[in-house]
């Protein structure tokens, strides 16, 4: 069968040893990221459309949880089609999921075996959004399935996740959806009977919550203070370590506005810091969780990224001066080094 051609970190890990790779810098000024657009070029390639119409006969297998108003829009057409769904379940054996961008985008996706055949399940998910895409390819071949999944981790940091972090991560990406009430796309059926999914609940997760969740059952030396400035020392290294993380800036006319007038790049980056980023600390705190969460499912022994992730995010959703973190220097810096080269 197919095996995935990735152990833990690849990216810059490998990268760094001469293997392939992307920059994400100016892909996540389009807002998908690297990934989303990895995806999206890969439909095209296989005849999978894309984004058109919302889920329509797929809302109440997907929300069924949502609002009497959002169910009720589209009762009649989920009815035509269950009557009509085909859908193929499968084994699955294998999940990825992509490490999360600056713009809030993170892919997943999951390999089953159906008789002797394979599909590729994958998902858009991206944060104040929600689900934004959904396709499925099947009927594959083991060497096509292997060729689209190298493909995939060619071009995408990609670790080894559990389905039941795929679910976690849909479940909360869903209740955007109907926080927005904006219906998920309509591949999202075909992703859910394809993965044997069952029913799916919107149930958002909030950031402080997620990050108690992975280290609550840290030992006290792994969280204590000193474990903590620790993981801020490490943050400075990040970039190098997790090529996404050079997508993590600030987009936007709000940043155009604020830095237009501004003369010098040490003013521009004192701006960004004190003006912009203390309402994004939301933002960028869940950008960190996320990635803790999918670090952790590959992390070996001794590899404390996840953790550092973890604990970097409980300190941009706490109190502590945003000039005491490192991180938050860096996305400032960043913001205005891309603002300088659009």
């Amino acid at each position: 069968m197919p095996r995935w051609p990735v152990r833990g970190h690849v990216a810059k890990r490998s990268r760094a040893r001469g293997g392939l790779g992307v920059r994400f810098l100016a892909q996540s000024r389009r807002g998908l990221g690297g990934v989303g657009r990895c995806i999206a070029a890969e439909a095209r390639r296989c005849g999978v459309e894309q984004g058109g119409g919302s889920v329509g006969a797929h809302a109440p297998l997907a929300l069924g949880d949502a609002p009497g108003r959002y169910r009720h829009r589209h009762s009649r057409v989920a009815s035509e089609g269950r009557a009509a769904g085909t859908g193929q379940t499968g084994e699955i054996r294998g999940v990825l999921a992509s490490l999360c961008d600056g713009a809030g985008a993170q892919s997943l996706f999951a390999l089953a075996k159906q008789g002797r055949r394979f599909a590729l399940a994958c998902l858009l998910v991206k944060s104040e959004v929600g689900v934004q895409d959904a396709w499925v390819r099947d009927g594959m071949t083991k060497a096509e399935a292997d060729d689209l999944i190298a493909q995939i981790v060619a071009g995408a940091e990609a670790v080894e996740i559990s389905i039941g972090l795929l679910e976690q991560r849909l479940a909360d990406a869903l209740a955007i959806n109907v926080a927005r009430d904006v219906p998920p796309p309509f591949g999202l059926l075909q992703v859910a009977e394809t993965l044997a999914l069952g029913p799916l609940h919107p149930e958002s997760i909030s950031p402080p919550a997620l990050v108690e969740a992975l280290i609550g059952d840290l030992p006290p030396g792994r969280k204590d203070t000193k474990a903590v400035l620790a993981a801020h020392r490490a943050s400075a290294r990040w970039e190098q370590e997790f090529e996404t993380v050079t997508s993590w800036f600030e987009p936007g006319e709000a940043v155009e506005g604020l830095l237009r007038p501004l003369r010098t790049r040490k003013r521009r980056i004192e701006a960004v810091s004190a003006q912009l980023l203390p309402a994004r600390r939301s933002f960028w705190g869940e950008r960190c969780a996320w990635m803790a969460a999918t670090l952790k499912e590959s992390a070996e022994d001794g590899d404390n990224a996840w953790s550092d992730f973890a604990l970097v995010a409980r300190d941009l959703l706490g109190e502590r001066p945003l000039d005491a973190i490192p991180l938050a220097t860096r996305i400032a810096s960043a913001t205005v080094e891309a603002f300088e080269q659009r």
